[in-house]
């Protein structure tokens, strides 16, 4: 793939147009005293402030909603500042009244439906938020912020943000109603194309699942935008993210998966309520990801949550690490876990914090053990219908030994038709291993293979 250069980042962008602004300020200002908005409100202003209505294409409907999203943000600023900093279940309150005064977002334009512009609601932007978990001061960056909302959460929360959207009229409300600046860049390419003193330890993010600047209708899009963020993430942080309920080890997604653990440790998958983007008009299938740029011991928390409570007391239950703990994985310190899922999230299941066992010492504490393995005995005729596919290559496999517990390798491997036709001598060596490697599946079935086979001079 063609990678954009650095060179090509779009210029700084345009101040926002008058009357998107005014509409959001006059919205805020009904949200901020307790008021209601209706989408007759919403139109009212919006063809006063646009000069004529929207069936004249004086304005459209997508930037009605945009501008209420900046209100919401305005509104919740107001309300949030200082009070409810370490309080999520208070903010998360806070962000379901005032979202809860707003029109549902029932119309939809040509061009949101092809750029997959769905904002996340701002009471599922606290949750994103609080499964960041910031420390106050902290550089959070969204690379894909829309009109704002999931930053206004981490800004409550004591962030400091760093806010990347590619779309210009978005990319201005967000400037607006946080006071803060706002690039441009392609969020695909984010870690190519973002200035290289920008190093984030945390990021957040809902890309859009299956579109991006250039393309339209790409299962990985969603997934290539993640392991690009956590490329630029620095070791020891976290990346918080919603995705497509098919991102795991799978056909369509499978690839990014295997990206993102070879980064960073997964350590939370949660299937998010299915209304949890009803207030934006939209019924979907979603999961919250949670992956730590640190080498972790614990096993990932697989978990559904039927309301955005229950998915705020998980989130919250998988506390980050001292910084000083932090440092990138490398593939022998990752899990490669298989995803499953709870049937319920009623009582969460609690995650091993990643301070309650130093990565690098947890290692050295296990008591290394010699590999389990039985010897297998070739069949007649094994060598010679390897032989028998007429190619060049054929898929590898483990022949001689069978490891109790040991993962399948990750990726397909595959060897010469003519090393397939020889049998391999059975191996006798054990080496003295970590169990947790293999019942983590931090190593593969070939990989142990190839251990225990050691060179002969």
């Amino acid at each position: 793939m063609t990678r954009p250069s650095p060179a090509a980042a779009p210029a700084p962008r345009a101040p926002l147009a008058s009357p998107s602004l005014a509409v959001a300020q006059a919205c805020a200002e009904r949200l901020t005293s307790g008021g209601a908005l209706a989408a007759s409100d919403l139109s009212r202003l919006m063809t006063e402030a646009h000069g004529g209505t929207d069936a004249g294409g004086a304005w459209s409907w997508r930037a009605a909603y945009d501008a209420v999203e900046a209100a919401q943000i305005i509104a919740f600023r107001r309300a949030s500042a200082g009070s409810l900093r370490g309080d999520p279940a208070g903010l998360l309150g806070l962000a379901r009244a005032i979202a809860g005064r707003c029109p549902t977002q029932s119309r939809r334009s040509e061009a949101q439906l092809r750029l997959q512009q769905f904002s996340t609601p701002l009471p599922l932007a606290v949750v994103v938020a609080a499964a960041a978990q910031p420390r106050r001061g902290e550089t959070v960056l969204e690379p894909s912020c829309g009109t704002g909302l999931i930053a206004a959460a981490l800004r409550a929360m004591g962030a400091t943000v760093v806010l990347n959207e590619i779309d210009p009229g978005r990319a201005a409300l967000a400037a607006a109603a946080l006071g803060a600046s706002v690039s441009g860049r392609d969020a695909e390419f984010i870690d190519d194309l973002l200035d290289a003193p920008v190093a984030p330890t945390l990021v957040a993010m809902n890309p859009p699942f299956s579109s991006s600047a250039a393309r339209t209708a790409d299962p990985a899009i969603a997934g290539r935008r993640l392991v690009s963020a956590l490329k630029r993430l620095r070791p020891g942080g976290r990346l918080v993210a919603i995705m497509p309920a098919g991102f795991d080890a799978g056909r369509s997604h499978g690839a990014a998966w295997r990206d993102a653990g070879a980064w960073a440790a997964l350590r939370l998958r949660l299937a998010l309520p299915t209304d949890a983007f009803r207030a934006h008009g939209a019924s979907v299938e979603t999961v919250l990801v949670v992956y730590d740029k640190a080498a972790v011991s614990a096993a990932p928390v697989h978990a559904d949550a039927a309301t955005l409570d229950e998915a705020l007391a998980v989130a919250l239950s998988v506390t980050r690490g001292a910084e000083e703990l932090g440092e990138t994985p490398s593939a022998a310190s990752l899990p490669l876990a298989s995803v499953r899922r709870t049937k319920s999230a009623s009582v969460p299941r609690t995650a091993t914090p990643v301070g309650a066992s130093t990565p690098a010492l947890a290692l050295r504490r296990e008591k290394p053990e010699p590999l389990e393995y039985v010897v297998v005995e070739t069949v007649a005729g094994d060598a010679a219908a390897a032989r028998d596919g007429g190619g060049l290559y054929t898929p590898y496999r483990v022949a001689r030994i069978a490891i109790p517990g040991a993962a399948d390798h990750a990726t397909p491997l595959v060897e010469s038709a003519a090393m397939a036709a020889i049998t391999p001598p059975a191996p006798s060596h054990r080496p003295l291993l970590a169990p947790s490697l293999i019942r983590r599946g931090a190593l593969s079935d070939a990989q142990l293979e190839s251990w225990s086979t050691p060179a002969r001079p």
